[in-house]
C-alpha cells in the first residue's frame, strides 16, 4: 500500500483520484501496489465533484499536506508560485 496525499482537486486533480479509484484493480493486478488516497486539500471543500473520498481527510491549505503520514504528496494545484510552489 501507498499512501497519497493530493494538493489540488481540480480538473487534473479530480482526473488523477478518477484513474485511481477507477483503475485500481488493473493497478493492483499489473503493479502489485494498491494507492490510498488519505488526504486531499482544496480550495473548496463543499463544492460538488464527481468522486467521494470518504476515508480521506480534507485541508484547506496543501501545505498542511506535508504533516500527513503520506508517502507520495502531489500538487496539482498549478501556478508558479505561491501555495503551489510552497507545496513542491
Amino acid at each position: 500500500r501507498i499512501t497519497v496525499a493530493l494538493a489540488g482537486l481540480g480538473i487534473v486533480g479530480g482526473g488523477v483520484v478518477h484513474l485511481l479509484q477507477d483503475q485500481a484493480d488493473v493497478i493492483a493486478r499489473r503493479a502489485d501496489v494498491v494507492f490510498d488516497i488519505i488526504a486531499v486539500a482544496a480550495r473548496n471543500p463543499e463544492k460538488s465533484r464527481s468522486f467521494t473520498l470518504p476515508q480521506a481527510t480534507w485541508f484547506a491549505d496543501a501545505r498542511d499536506l506535508a504533516a500527513t503520514q503520506a508517502d507520495i504528496i502531489v500538487e496539482l494545484i498549478g501556478g508558479a508560485d505561491g501555495v503551489s510552489l510552497d507545496v513542491a
